[in-house]
């Protein structure tokens, strides 16, 4: 799904987000947005839209320590709490009056869908340009306890590696945030909804809670000086939901189109029938532990994925994920038990 601000008209500013099939839809989710901006007089919200898979689905909201500012409606308090019932196909779109409304918990009884994003921001707000994010939210139920963060690269260089900002948000009360290699941020989440924000940054690591967490990765605007695309949303898939096989189209319009992939250092990897061994000769570090393989290369549109691309190699097994810049995911999502 491709949104922007004016529909059937060629704009400047839109984003991505990764459709999810109503089958794994869940009754508890917890929304990754941007801070509220003002620019010029002018207030671009951040926000998030519930949609309902059944009838008389009872929505609950609850607002996170910086999501208490919204514009009131629908059942909605400007303080960021309601109760909402919607029928199938319905949408509650909720949009930010000031503050930020990362954290937010959306809980109901009949499983839904929630985009979270921003109309348009920078990233950060004092980098331009702005551009809107969205992204589809992963129920509480298939996140886990374990991510791998690798940075975008950058465009038209696509030998340097793009700065992003990361953010880690709690799903329950005094849940532990730890970093490898180490960020600088480890510390304890004190509410669910709480989240830990990194500032740009280049680095690959391992990010770990105690209790489930949802990662965030937002890519930083070209003023920052890491290349000419402006701000995008992604929400980083845990290790436990990683796959063997992935398909994913690409736009043959873009610039650039790249793949990212991570896996353990000594996983070989099949292309049509074939394996193909890592070269253990490149990369770079993302735990404190032995040298990562890596390598890039440009992909066409509409493919199959199975083998090249870029490789972090992680002492670990199962570590294998497909990164599509903009765009993370598989076709499917259990409960991660």
């Amino acid at each position: 799904m491709s949104t922007n601000t004016t529909p059937l008209a060629a704009t400047t500013t839109n984003d991505a987000s990764l459709m999810q099939p109503v089958n794994v839809w869940g009754n508890d989710l917890v929304v990754a947005a941007w801070s509220h901006w003002n620019f010029v007089g002018s207030g671009y919200p951040g926000f998030y839209a519930v949609t309902a898979s059944q009838d008389a689905t009872t929505v609950t909201l609850t607002p996170s320590g910086t999501g208490g500012q919204v514009q009131a409606g629908g059942g909605v308090a400007n303080n960021g709490t309601g109760v909402v019932m919607l029928d199938e196909g319905d949408v509650l779109q909720v949009m930010s009056s000031g503050g930020d409304l990362t954290g937010t918990q959306v809980n109901a009884d009949k499983p839904i869908q929630v985009i979270g994003g921003h109309e348009c921001t920078n990233v950060p707000l004092n980098v331009t340009a702005c551009d809107h994010l969205e992204e589809s939210m992963f129920p509480v139920q298939s996140l886990a306890k374990e991510y791998i963060v690798a940075p975008p690269v950058q465009v038209p260089n696509t030998n340097l590696l793009k700065a992003q900002i990361v953010r880690v948000v709690a799903t329950e009360a005094n849940t532990a945030i730890t970093f490898d290699p180490d960020q600088g941020a480890n510390q304890v989440l004190t509410n669910a909804g709480d989240f830990i924000e990194l500032p740009m940054t280049q680095a690959a690591f391992k990010v770990s809670g105690d209790k489930p967490i949802l990662v965030v990765q937002y890519m930083v605007g070209q003023s920052a000086g890491f290349g000419t695309s402006d701000p995008a949303m992604l929400l980083t898939v845990p290790t436990a939901q990683y796959r063997n096989d992935y398909l994913f189209h690409a736009a043959p319009s873009w610039q650039a189109n790249f793949v990212d992939i991570i896996a353990r250092r000594r996983d070989g990897h099949r292309r049509r029938g074939q394996r193909r061994q890592l070269d253990r000769d490149r990369g770079d570090r993302v735990l404190d532990r032995p040298r990562l393989a890596e390598q890039r290369r440009q992909r066409q549109p509409h493919r199959r994925f199975r083998s090249k691309g870029r490789y972090l190699g992680l002492r670990r097994p199962e570590l294998r994920q497909l990164l599509v810049p903009g765009r993370v995911g598989s076709r499917d999502q259990p409960a991660v038990k």
